[in-house]
């Protein structure tokens, strides 16, 4: 499926898209479509709808820039670099240009080589602002241009192949451009506004006036004109007739029709964003506005990702295979070194079937021993205070002094403040099912006479408590 390229022209009640292709002799038209901007509905869906589909992954959309907002002059350098063009441009740009720069964008595309050492271009700053104010529609939207050129330079390199030579007039309701086309390129361009609700004999004579002018300053004559654009009708045209101009109309391929002169701007648009990346135009679409997430890019990382995950799929497939043989060998000798630790562990086990699982059962038989030895978890010094401590009366005051714990017996040792006391703690252990026999194996008063010291043996019951 070939990637498309959508140009979108954005009227306050209107929305154009044309789609182009790059067909085997170029690029071609496959739709060119409009309809109504009307309130609430969003900018996507109306594309989509023109679309009569979603847009695709790998889509790549194109917008242009009004021509009233560029500040464009041709410059001349003594080099093609890049990276030196970059550092200069701005600066020669600066000087020439009645305003500062501070807060344009800058860029240019190459126009000819004029001798050895002199390289021409076309360079164009737009504000910032009229830059966010173009964008914000669409990124509201969810639609990622990813070319904004400016007009009429954009519509210039869509129809470089069907208009050579001449005049190329774009009329919309509140200007005028008008770009004089030599071998494809725009070698002169002016602009001029146009007062709203201006008559259709006022537009047809100012169109008139710049179009000769333009011709006499460039000592050219019998040029063809052509005009596009939403401000071109019937009546204009038949007044530039009437004035001597040699009108003619635009052929795009692709199309069974032609579109209508409103349609030719966007599908000019379309038709440019089709060139091959070494033909270079203006695209505003860089620096703090670069988009950032590109569907190109997202395109290109998951190609490189499927490569290198297909390269490392064969590399392991191959090297599993290479290494099969080396590998079933180094199990085998693993396999000798567990039955010879387990024969070392356990001498007098002879048959050696699976290691690993006898080695647990062994384990498994320890851990048994272990817990006949009273060693189990039911059992423990842990367990065992926990249990003294919950039978001891919550109201009876004990200093315990002593707690020995072995596997048979507990033996605590400490002072109370009566004999009455110690058979209070007495009894309240010998309910518990933990302690076969609970014995008061002394039992004496203090030195100074006001408590008693005493110490208790018990012995263990051999079962778990009982909850």
């Amino acid at each position: 499926m070939s990637r498309r390229y959508i140009a979108i022209e954005l009227k306050q009640e209107l929305v154009r898209v044309a789609v182009a292709v790059s067909g085997k002799a170029g690029p071609v038209l496959e739709r060119v479509a409009s309809a109504p901007r009307e309130t609430g509905q969003s900018l996507s869906g109306i594309v989509s709808g023109l679309l009569d589909e979603p847009l695709r992954v790998g889509d790549r959309l194109v917008a242009s820039l009004p021509a009233r907002s560029g500040l464009v002059r041709h410059l001349t350098f003594p080099f093609a670099d890049e990276k030196k063009l970059a550092a200069a441009l701005e600066l020669e740009l600066d000087a020439q240009l009645p305003v500062r720069l501070d807060h344009h964008l800058v860029t240019y595309r190459q126009l000819e080589k004029k001798a050895d050492n002199e390289h021409r271009l076309c360079a164009a700053a737009v504000s910032n602002d009229v830059i966010r104010e173009t964008l914000n529609p669409f990124d509201e939207a969810g639609l990622p241009v990813g070319l904004l050129d400016l007009a009429p330079y954009g519509y210039v390199d869509g129809i470089r192949s069907q208009m050579r030579d001449g005049l190329l007039g774009i009329v919309h309701a509140q200007e005028f451009s008008l770009v004089l086309l030599s071998e494809g390129k725009a070698v002169e361009t002016r602009f001029t506004p146009l007062p709203a609700g201006r008559a259709v004999e006022a537009v047809a004579r100012q169109v008139s006036q710049q179009a000769r002018s333009l011709q006499a300053a460039r000592r050219a004559s019998d040029l063809s004109f052509c005009l596009i654009g939403d401000g071109v009708s019937e009546d204009l045209l038949s007044l530039l007739t009437e004035q001597g101009w040699n009108l003619t109309s635009l052929k795009l391929p692709g199309l069974s029709h032609s579109p209508a002169s409103a349609e030719l701007p966007v599908a000019a648009l379309a038709l440019r964003a089709c060139r091959p990346p070494k033909d270079k135009g203006l695209n505003f679409r860089t620096g703090q506005f670069a988009l950032k997430s590109e569907w190109r890019r997202l395109q290109r990382n998951l190609a490189i990702g499927a490569g290198v995950f297909l390269l490392a799929t064969i590399l392991l497939a191959t090297s599993a295979w290479l290494n099969y043989a080396a590998r079933s060998q180094h199990a085998e000798t693993l396999r000798d070194q567990a039955v010879a630790l387990f024969q070392a562990s356990f001498p007098n086990e002879r048959v050696v079937v699976d290691p690993q699982k006898q080695l647990q059962s062994k384990i498994a038989a320890l851990q048994q021993q272990i817990e006949q030895l009273g060693a189990d978890r039911a059992f423990t010094p842990l367990t065992t205070l926990r249990e003294v401590s919950r039978r001891t009366p919550d109201d009876l005051k004990s200093d315990i002094r002593l707690f020995s714990y072995d596997a048979d017996e507990v033996r605590i040792e400490g002072r109370t403040d009566s004999f009455d006391s110690i058979d209070r703690l007495s009894t309240g252990l010998e309910q518990s099912s933990m302690f076969e026999e609970v014995r008061i194996a002394d039992a004496k008063l203090s030195l100074d006479g006001k408590q008693v010291d005493f110490r208790l043996t018990l012995s263990r019951a051999g079962q778990e408590v009982q909850p």
